[in-house]
């Protein structure tokens, strides 16, 4: 459609939907993250590579990672913003055990990051996993079957 002045102007509702559509395109995604878990207790540390894939669409605040099953109801992300996906952030401390974890990617640079600590004193056991992620095209949501 062109305007008075000779420019095309976003009016079709088609011209609105493709806008919609690709916006919306864009806020679902797949990330794959390779790096390295680091595991240490009181018997020392170990390391090893992981590998982990995320459905994640940003508009809805949804995610869900690895296993279909896991994906048939996608977990609520605990933070969003122009720097940060966190996935979940949560603290457990009680007179007998002190647990953490977090879970995040920083969208900038594709850090990713997740710290697992629990325990108390000599018992405490420390994971960390520090990598890096790319986005893959989003592999969607697992369906569910509902029975009411």
């Amino acid at each position: 459609m062109k305007s008075k002045r000779g420019r095309t102007a976003i009016g079709f509702p088609g011209e609105i939907g493709m806008l919609y559509f690709a916006v919306a395109a864009a806020a679902a995604f797949n990330l794959i993250c390779t790096g390295t878990t680091e595991k240490t207790d009181y018997n020392g540390s170990k390391s090893e590579s992981y590998t982990v894939t995320y459905r994640v669409d940003t508009a809805a605040r949804l995610w869900c990672k690895n296993d279909p099953e896991a994906c048939k109801t996608p977990q609520k992300m605990v933070d969003i913003n122009a720097v940060t996906i966190k996935f979940i952030d949560t603290t457990k401390d009680t007179p007998d055990q002190f647990f953490r974890y977090v879970e995040q990617v920083n969208r900038e640079s594709g850090l990713h990051q997740t710290l697992t600590v629990g325990g108390r004193g000599a018992l405490m056991r420390i994971t960390k996993q520090e990598g890096h992620c790319e986005p893959a095209p989003f592999s969607g949501f697992s369906k569910t079957n509902p029975k009411f």
